[in-house]
């Protein structure tokens, strides 16, 4: 195989792209089989059926991925606060003339940011 395959192939973050896929693939065959009375069979619906349910299943996909949006926004901005009062909560620690314990913990967090 070649290396740099291999690299992708055994990635440490796709393996834990592959688990999460699996479990949810496992908890749509549970949901499956509780709401029809077989697997999923094409002869079993028509053309248009299909293509009807796929686009349900799409603009549901839709709905869910515009709300992840605002909710990384508003936690991206929830961060930005907490980072910014922490630095303010350093620079005054700072200005007592010795490291606080609350400096040292302010400092841990912002660790690797320029002041």
């Amino acid at each position: 195989m070649d290396e740099n395959l291999a690299k992708h192939i055994y990635h440490p973050f796709y393996k834990k792209v592959d688990k999460l896929v699996d479990d949810v693939r496992l908890m749509q065959l549970r949901k499956g089989a509780e709401k029809y009375p077989e697997p999923f069979t094409p002869s079993s619906w028509t053309g248009k059926e299909l293509a009807i349910h796929a686009l349900q299943e799409l603009r549901d996909g839709q709905v869910y991925v515009v709300g992840m949006l605002e909710r990384i926004e508003e936690l991206e901005k929830d961060n930005k606060r907490y980072r910014e009062a922490l630095q303010e909560i350093k620079n005054k620690a700072k200005d007592d003339y010795f490291k606080t314990d609350i400096y040292i913990l302010a400092d841990e967090a912002l660790e690797g940011e320029s002041e």
